[in-house]
């Protein structure tokens, strides 16, 4: 594993920079955002990873687990796909009468290490579990098909997920089910690129994307560092 650790809070600018700044013509150019996948992908596999979109609909789940588990980039040296004011917010807002959650696609767990020093019960979910993760419980699963009875977790919380999945819908409907109180989503703001770095298939350039795709009565959205947190209460 790299020793080199980069923060999503670095990253961001870059990541405005590119998605923002460059006309379309430039920014979705094979030719130039292949220097790019070379550096955040450590130069392996580039040209297959550059036409993942084109391809991942071919990908049985078994294939599809593989693939993020062996990817080798920038990303999977991150502690958390969390900027520090987002996962500050969503902490801040949990409901004070909650004792149980579960964080989907928990990653390396320093969402719900913090959550732990709060005083909660954490149960962590994802494709596999990494080895820096600590947790009361941990499930392997995608979000897709969760494996829980209906209303199981107090606070559901699923950041940088979304954008990820193959079915963003049946990974909403997983979310709603399986919540009692609160359902928490941060994904990243951003329009449709076909060469992101992060290998996004979902997209939400607007705060309505992901309000629409809940359709939850009882919501707050708020853009923080170029993402959106979604935080729904549902009783």
């Amino acid at each position: 594993m790299s020793t080199f650790s980069i923060n999503r809070d670095v990253t961001y600018l870059p990541r405005l920079f590119l998605d923002e700044c460059l006309p379309p013509f430039l920014r979705d150019n094979k030719y130039f955002m292949y220097p790019f996948f070379c550096v955040w992908f450590k130069g392996k596999n580039v040209r297959n990873i550059m036409e993942f979109k084109s391809n991942f609909h071919k990908y049985t789940e078994e294939e599809f687990r593989t693939l993020n588990k062996e990817l080798d980039s920038l990303a999977q040296d991150r502690s958390t796909d969390l900027n520090t004011s987002a996962l500050q917010y969503m902490i801040d807002h949990f409901d004070p009468h909650a004792s149980s959650v579960l964080d989907v696609g928990c990653g390396r767990g320093k969402f719900l290490k913090k959550v732990q020093e709060k005083g909660y019960r954490t149960a962590g979910c994802d494709l596999y579990r990494d080895p820096l993760l600590v947790c009361d419980d941990f499930f392997e699963s995608n979000a897709e098909e969760l494996p829980f009875a209906d209303k199981t977790f107090d606070i559901v919380t699923c950041s940088h997920t979304l954008e990820h999945t193959r079915n963003v819908h049946r990974a909403v409907s997983e979310l709603k089910r399986i919540t009692i109180k609160q359902l928490m989503v941060t994904v990243p703001c951003q329009r449709y690129h076909y060469y992101t770095l992060d290998l996004h298939l979902n997209f939400f350039p607007e705060a309505s994307y992901l309000i629409n795709a809940f359709s939850l009565p009882n919501y707050t959205c708020k853009k923080i560092m170029g993402d959106w947190t979604y935080i729904a209460t549902l009783s």
